[in-house]
């Protein structure tokens, strides 16, 4: 990228960025290193070569199996994390290279999955598990309402589109939960949209009719205020209690959670073009009682940070007046006090 024309030297930049920020990165990495538990919601991982496709070398997409999870839940303002963690996101390219018996043992815990996962598990005979009948593909389904006065809240009856998304014809059990619905053009007709539901081992299992394969669950039409809002509590249902880590009225952030024995390390990436005024965030109690909170200052000094924190069903909420502008990055470690 380095050219006449520009006149930027990429190496000159990155040399001084990496010379002006060895103080914050230097603190950055001293408390991670006191606090090695990674938390968040589990992308299942596909750690297995999907030696049933084809590969044309040709291609490097065709290389590896889609993972439809990755980045999506962050820039929702949900933690994520490849290690073992409460809550699972499943995706086809995961599922299809289990097990019977191992898809068994996933779906007697937690897990949230796409259109793509269910077909797939309907197909493999665990439609009663995860509360589905049957799933096909539907098309015309031009927006998702937010119907069920339980997880909708304040956006209740309102609405998010889905005009570009493949979406699927859930065909729902009577047990299972509806928690939206998705209507054509002028609501000329309407299919069940996400669902919930508990099957007879206990687990709790979660289902976007929406492909991940196909990059819909990354779009940014996926990316609303409401269906934020209205996942959240469903992953809190899912999860039977609070999250490990959420940011408030930020979409296109990147949240970090790390627990140690004695520390939580909280990282905040703001990867939107415009600065954020504030943070404000809520995560799973780390402790009993108010919590001591410092702050990583940009010159790489450890700071008491002033924060407004409450305590509510389990859930720490911190509200902070930090800035973060974009594309940037705010730390805080929190210990007991």
């Amino acid at each position: 990228f380095r050219s006449v024309e520009t006149r930027f030297d990429i190496d000159a930049a990155v040399d001084a960025m990496l010379r002006d920020s060895f103080g914050y990165f230097s603190g950055v990495a001293t408390w991670a290193a006191e606090c090695g538990k990674e938390r968040g919601l589990q992308v299942l991982w596909d750690d297995r070569f999907p030696m049933h496709q084809k590969v044309n070398g040709n291609r490097m997409i065709d290389l590896p199996a889609p993972r439809c999870w990755e980045g999506v839940m962050d820039l929702l303002g949900f933690a994520t994390t490849f290690h073992p963690d409460e809550v699972k996101l499943a995706s086809q390219s995961y599922l299809e290279e289990r097990s019977d018996e191992e898809i068994r043992n996933v779906l007697h815990g937690k897990v949230l999955m796409d259109g793509d996962a269910a077909t797939l598990l309907i197909k493999r005979g665990f439609g009663q598990e995860i509360g589905l009948k049957s799933c096909e593909p539907v098309a015309a389904a031009n927006y998702e309402e937010m119907t069920n006065r339980d997880f909708a809240g304040r956006f209740l009856n309102r609405d998010e589109t889905t005009v570009e998304a493949y979406q699927y014809h859930l065909y729902p059990v009577e047990q299972a939960i509806v928690v939206s619905e998705m209507f054509g053009p002028a609501r000329s007709f309407s299919v069940p949209g996400m669902t919930l539901f508990e099957n007879a081992s206990g687990g709790r299992i979660g289902v976007i009719p929406q492909s991940g394969s196909r990059g819909d669950l990354y779009s940014v039409l996926f990316r609303g205020w409401k269906r934020q809002e209205v996942l959240k509590k469903m992953l809190e249902w899912i999860n039977k209690g609070p999250l490990p880590l959420f940011v408030e009225d930020a979409p296109n952030v990147c949240p970090f959670r790390r627990d140690g024995e004695k520390a939580v390390l909280i990282a905040i990436a703001n990867l939107s073009v415009d600065p954020l005024p504030h943070l404000n965030f809520q995560m799973a109690r780390p402790f009993a009682g108010e919590p001591r909170i410092e702050y990583l200052t940009p010159e790489g000094k450890y700071v008491p940070l002033k924060v407004q924190a409450t305590v509510q069903e389990n859930y720490l909420y911190l509200r902070t007046s930090v800035h973060v502008d974009p594309l940037g990055l705010a730390c805080f470690r929190l210990t007991q006090a």
